[in-house]
């Protein structure tokens, strides 16, 4: 199988085309969904479509989802990638979510006092999910409880 780094617009296409070939092959993502920046974009329109075709992007996640030659993986991070004769083993870190979907009421309000400004908003089919960037978060964890109260 092919490891695919990354589940924005082009890891979606390379699996979907892989998948086409009869090739088996995991998408990993440090996010919580794929479908990258698409799924911060999508959808601007407030009470009507805009037209601007970022929904497109997103709606490849749908089919890649029920791809059985496609296995994801998110919230991962890779954390070693080794060559051996050819061949390579990836080893992925799995980071659990800070902003849990339990308590999370899906307003938005984490991302506004982020002092950051690390929380990001991702569009899926299921509504919205806010998700910290890990890796640009300028505080400790622990100076983030404002957000994580909120």
């Amino acid at each position: 199988g092919v490891l695919i780094i990354g589940g924005g617009p082009a890891g979606i296409s390379a699996a979907s085309t892989l998948s086409r070939f009869g090739i088996h092959s995991t998408i990993g993502d440090k996010a919580p969904c794929i479908g990258g920046l698409a799924n911060e974009l999508a959808c601007k329109g407030e009470r009507e479509c805009v037209n601007c075709d970022v929904c497109l992007a997103v709606d490849a996640v749908g089919s890649t989802l029920q791809d059985e030659n496609v296995r994801l993986v998110t919230g991962a991070k890779l954390d070693l990638l080794e060559r051996d004769l050819g061949s390579y083993r990836a080893t992925l870190e799995l980071q659990p979510p800070i902003i849990s979907d339990a308590g999370c009421e899906k307003c938005g309000r984490c991302a506004d006092v982020c002092p950051s400004g690390v929380i990001h908003r991702f569009y899926t089919r299921e509504g919205f999910v806010f998700h910290l960037d890990r890796d640009r978060c300028k505080h400790d964890l622990t100076e983030c409880q404002e957000s994580l109260e909120v």
